[in-house]
């Protein structure tokens, strides 16, 4: 769980996240929780696709996240189309 310690320091951690990592962020984020003090808020969502709860779409309409993540595919896809993509930290959870 330190990937999520450099990648936000608050006290309410928004973490934008596809069905396929949710499962383990869900065992494991209590843990995260007990040793920082910090919530972590899941915000689930597919990685692509037209529907509202989609991460990009949420993304587009101002949704703030302190942490993404997402597949690699649809994260570079998201990647290519922001004007300045500095917003962006890789980091490898």
């Amino acid at each position: 769980m330190t990937a999520l310690s450099f990648c936000a320091s608050a006290k309410e951690v928004t973490v934008m996240i596809s069905g396929g990592f949710k499962a383990a962020l869900e065992k494991l984020a209590p843990e995260y929780e007990r040793q920082t003090g910090d919530n972590i808020v899941l915000v689930p969502g597919p990685s692509m696709g037209t529907t509202p709860q989609a991460i990009p779409n949420r993304l587009a309409r101002g949704e703030k996240a302190d942490v993404v993540i997402m597949v690699g595919d649809a994260l570079a896809t998201l990647e290519k189309g922001q004007p300045d993509s500095a917003w962006l930290t890789h980091g490898t959870c």
